[in-house]
């Protein structure tokens, strides 16, 4: 189950912590667009551009939730990571359709033809179920300032 108020601050935290390493660009200005309130919120997005300061990697982020009345919450993501010439690194996504979140998304790597979906053999266990931008942000964080492999590059 989503908390969202909790979800929007670790994400907050996230950003301000590194604020001194990344320039964010948000969509809209109030970051989090959430419908009709926090507390009873039906729909919520975001989205932005997280650029890395020291080499110039891109992170395209856009998130919608959405909750109907029985509490199911559904998503649709988009993690688009890029180097400073914006060529892919990875991409997260659903496609544009809205799944629920128990669903795994896939990953499109650097090669233009690779899709990856959850349980493949290149992903070396890591989970597509659940995929956050606090897990695509640590992906490409660790990428640029530690120059470590990305789960589906070990072999």
């Amino acid at each position: 189950m989503l908390d969202l108020g909790e979800y929007i601050g670790h994400v907050n935290d996230m950003l301000w912590s590194n604020v001194d390493r990344i320039e964010v660009e948000h969509d809209s200005p109030e970051q989090f667009v959430v419908f009709p309130n926090l507390l009873d919120w039906r729909v919520a997005s975001w989205g932005a551009r997280v650029t890395f300061q020291a080499t110039r990697h891109r992170l395209e982020v856009a998130e919608t939730y959405s909750r109907n009345l029985s509490g199911e919450i559904r998503q649709i993501i988009n993690y688009h990571f890029m180097d400073s010439e914006g060529n892919r690194i990875f991409r997260f996504d659903t496609h544009g359709v809205m799944c629920p979140m128990t669903n795994p998304c896939h990953v499109h790597t650097r090669d233009d033809h690779e899709v990856l979906e959850n349980g493949h053999g290149k992903l070396c266990g890591f989970d597509l179920c659940g995929m956050n931008f606090l897990r695509a942000f640590q992906l490409a964080y660790r990428l640029v300032f530690y120059d470590e492999r990305l789960p589906w590059e070990t072999q």
